[in-house]
């Protein structure tokens, strides 16, 4: 059977041919992807970033620096607190639980600056949410820094069920001579999904394809790379080791794509998947996987907030194709009461009450609410309010993505 989401089958196809285009914004793979790619596609998977702590400064991290090198906690967008020392495991992730339930999330992904400073913190947020959800509720986490092998088998009893590792640069090449490689041996020892993630480095597809013979032949799953991408806290990094964005358009590095399907092609070229004829046999079961940029931002970002968004969209809140929301606002001139304006709403405009609601000094309801109110001359001063349509996504800081003033300009006027 082909897999749900493009298996096996994929590699049957020249790389041009795999169908991939629009749906997956450029994202290609040969064999079997992970269940951690596969729920982040569906926007499943809630991004549980444990600490920003991390003894590594890799020139191309895109941690902001409200988070790099803090012991803070987030769940998706959502500041969490991390736990008190002692306290029972469960007590304290009322607000992890809300953010999972907000995203009927299927797993989480463990992330930071590196969960590893804080294993103790890990194995009990593994615990909480298997407590809590359930064995099938799949946890991955990253990292890339060296710790206490004994906690491999000791967070795959908490229910971790997958571990990536972050190697650096140049150990690309002579994995047997570096740290990852006795705890990859012991992570594909105790049962866990054992696979490496790299950013995609523009001119290293010699180095990455020794690296995914390199993990094969240790028996992990896969190899995923991941688009090379310009953020505010890597930029100047980036630039200073000559790197360049790809267009103007996206935030990608330019040959990170280029390298990403190289790699693709040599591994196919190498040996195939899945048996395919004329090549020696790969087993489907390793996966080398290349995530676009577009990718994060277009499909698996826009996936989790249309999940989010069902959840919390309020009554008289539309939801837009790429899962933000969409309300009216009317906001009262100076000295102005917002309840009054409320008011005025549900009595004179007959609007129903559950598209009225005073938050932050200002009325917010249906966007073509606001908008009739608008289009008709002289209710807005009436009303004594400015009015706009307001874009937020559906996270917890809802944040505004797009303000647009009405009433409408008339464009046939223009």
């Amino acid at each position: 059977m082909a897999h749900p989401l493009g298996g096996p089958d994929l590699a049957q196809k020249p790389l041009a041919e795999h169908g991939l285009g629009e749906k997956y914004a450029g994202s290609r793979h040969l064999g079997v992807l992970p269940m951690g790619c596969i729920q982040c596609r569906e926007g499943a998977k809630l991004v549980l970033f444990v600490t920003g702590m991390c003894d590594k400064e890799c020139f191309y991290c895109p941690v902001s620096r409200e988070k790099m090198y803090r012991d803070v906690m987030f769940a998706n967008e959502r500041a969490i607190h991390p736990p008190r020392d002692g306290q029972p495991v469960g007590e304290h992730w009322k607000d992890l639980f809300d953010e999972c339930d907000l995203i009927s999330a299927k797993g989480a992904g463990i992330t930071g600056g590196d969960p590893m400073v804080k294993p103790e913190r890990v194995e009990q947020v593994c615990k909480a949410l298997k407590a809590r959800y359930g064995p099938d509720f799949h946890i991955h986490l990253y990292t890339s820094c060296a710790f206490d092998l004994k906690w491999i088998p000791i967070l795959k009893a908490a229910g971790l069920d997958e571990m990536r590792f972050h190697p650096d640069v140049r150990d690309y090449e002579r994995m047997p001579e570096s740290w990852h490689h006795a705890a990859i041996a012991e992570a594909v020892r105790v049962g866990l999904t054992t696979t490496i993630e790299i950013p995609c480095i523009p001119g290293k597809e010699k180095a990455i394809l020794a690296m995914a013979d390199y993990l094969q032949k240790a028996g992990a799953n896969g190899l995923n790379m991941n688009e090379l991408e310009f953020s505010d806290p890597n930029i100047a990094n980036l630039k200073r080791f000559g790197y360049q964005p790809a267009n103007d358009e996206t935030q990608s590095v330019a040959g990170s794509r280029e390298t990403g399907l190289a790699v693709l092609a040599g591994w196919k070229a190498r040996g195939g998947v899945a048996g395919e004829p004329g090549t020696s046999r790969r087993s489907s079961a390793f996966a080398v996987h290349f995530c676009s940029s577009p990718f994060k931002d277009a499909i698996q970002l826009m996936q989790r907030f249309k999940r989010r968004a069902t959840n919390v969209q309020r009554p008289f809140e539309e939801q837009t194709e790429e899962g933000t929301l969409v309300f009216g606002v009317l906001q009262p001139l100076p000295g102005g009461d917002p309840g009054e304006v409320a008011e005025a709403l549900r009595g004179d405009f007959e609007v129903p009450a559950e598209w009225v609601f005073v938050e932050n000094g200002r009325v917010e309801t249906a966007p073509w609410v606001a908008e009739e109110l608008a289009g008709e001359e002289g209710v807005l001063e009436e009303l004594g309010v400015t009015a706009w349509l307001s874009e937020v996504h559906p996270t917890a800081t809802r944040l505004e993505v797009e303000r647009t003033p009405l009433p409408l300009a008339d464009t046939d006027d223009a």
